[in-house]
């Protein structure tokens, strides 16, 4: 790793150590002493410890996949800025999240900054600036997770603003190879069912009740089930395809429909 890089954490201090002697060399136990009976550091049972180092370095290898820096000084700016956010002083948090995004371009808090500011804008009501900003995010941003978040973000205004159309086509084109992702397929049934688009949403929820484990989509088409009055519709399309379904979830989902219609047999 480069020198200055560390890995990336919205809320990790900068001040991190080297590894105390405790981390590299656990004290011998004797046979009859128990592992968590064995001293460690600031009272951390060896496990916690050992987790810890491992956590370390997957984060480190994270941030060096990503060509990303870690400054000491853009992490004290983005914390002073995260403060000013939780005690609601928004211009001032803006100010300081677009200070550490001049500043540190290449940082990792570069990064986490933008996706603030969106927020923010969005907070006061900027919302073709805060679409612009996320769409830029989504389009150029190196993490996959930020990238995610991003979209996760920008569906929300859309749906806060009622564009189900333009929400649609921004889904659809994401899942674009990526038809198995349950996450993005959620968010498509929850735009089509306000854009009117009903059978489209049901069929796309069973699809991924049927393919896999996905009991938030299950949930989400039982609700569906419920609103529209057709629970003993999706409880017949269940008993038809049971053999599809391992038989504890089968158990599960058909309990749940019995549940909705009153039943207790």
């Amino acid at each position: 790793m480069r020198k200055n890089q560390m890995p990336a954490s919205a809320g990790m201090t900068h001040n991190i150590p080297s590894f105390p002697r405790i981390f590299l060399s656990f004290p011998r136990r004797r046979e009859s002493e128990d592992v968590f009976d064995m001293p460690v550091f600031a009272g951390m049972t060896a496990r916690i410890a050992v987790l810890l180092i491992f956590m370390f370095f997957g984060l480190a290898l994270t941030t060096e996949a990503q060509n990303l820096t870690y400054s000491p000084e853009a992490a004290d700016l983005y914390q002073n800025a995260m403060g000013a956010l939780r005690m609601r002083r928004l211009n001032l948090a803006r100010q300081q999240l677009k200070e550490v995004m001049e500043k540190y371009p290449g940082d990792v808090h570069a990064s986490l900054a933008r996706r603030q500011i969106a927020a923010i804008m969005r907070d006061q009501k900027e919302f073709e600036a805060a679409i612009e900003l996320l769409n830029d995010i989504i389009a150029k941003d190196p993490s996959e997770d930020t990238v995610r978040m991003a979209r996760e973000e920008l569906l929300d205004i859309l749906f806060e603003l009622q564009r189900f159309k333009q929400g649609i086509e921004l889904i659809e084109g994401w899942r674009k190879g990526r038809e198995q992702d349950v996450l993005l397929g959620r968010q498509l049934a929850r735009f089509y069912l306000q854009a009117g688009r009903k059978d489209e949403a049901w069929l796309l929820l069973e699809t991924f009740v049927e393919t896999g484990n996905a009991p938030d989509a299950f949930r989400e088409l039982l609700d569906l089930a419920v609103r529209t009055g057709e629970v003993e519709k999706l409880l017949n399309t269940l008993e038809t395809r049971r053999t599809r379904y391992r038989s504890e979830v089968f158990a599960e989902y058909a309990s749940e429909c019995y549940i909705a219609l009153g039943r207790k047999d």
